[in-house]
């Protein structure tokens, strides 16, 4: 079972990442409110791949200022073939609180980033 541990980046020197690979069904992190977390993708494959995730305290529904009140469902992230991307953790509204499950990640590279 794959777990992406966060790392640290605080200071200005260039730092060294520990990438995870994934399996697609059992990869998990946990994200921590009290910093700013992302969590980058890496695909070195020749397709793009996509992939789920939802957070075990996501809530059932969510409602934004102005807007109907809404379930909440597993956020879908796609990956480019040989792409980057990140996604900020905490700002998805909960719906990667708690232990997130990825899920579809074959292929993919990750590393889950505390950015303070």
């Amino acid at each position: 079972m794959p777990v992406i541990t966060a790392q640290k980046l605080r200071n200005n020197a260039a730092t060294a990442l520990t990438l995870v690979t994934l399996d697609g069904s059992t990869d998990t992190f946990e994200s921590n409110n009290s910093t700013m977390q992302s969590l980058m993708l890496v695909n070195t494959t020749a397709s793009p791949i996509v992939t789920t995730m939802i957070g075990s305290n996501a809530p059932a529904t969510f409602k934004c200022a102005g807007y109907p009140e809404t379930a909440v469902v597993a956020l879908s992230v796609t990956v480019g073939a040989n792409s980057t991307v990140t996604q900020y953790v905490n700002t998805v509204g909960g719906v990667l609180s708690g232990v997130t499950t990825i899920t579809g990640g074959v292929g993919l590279t990750a590393a889950l980033i505390n950015l303070t």
